[in-house]
């Protein structure tokens, strides 16, 4: 995962938006989707918030904070609850 944050693309994201909810590598799933960026990335970081078990849901909010996202507005006030 290390080598797709620097060359990573949608595929990337696609293929490790399931590794989100692994408690042992969401963090670096996470790092890979952040670092590609874009729609999709910012789509499936959102998507992923509405699981309220979810392993690293402050890095995640914490990328779509960065990303400049406001698709994710109710996802995120569902977390602060």
């Amino acid at each position: 995962m290390k080598q797709l944050q620097l060359v990573g693309t949608n595929a990337s994201v696609d293929a490790l938006k399931v590794y989100l909810n692994d408690e042992n590598i969401c963090s670096p799933a996470l790092a890979v989707i952040s670092s590609v960026g874009g729609a999709m990335s910012e789509k499936v970081l959102s998507e992923a918030l509405k699981n309220v078990s979810l392993p690293c849901a402050a890095g995640v909010m914490n990328a779509l904070a960065v990303m400049q996202s406001d698709i994710a507005i109710n996802e995120f006030i569902s977390c602060l609850k």
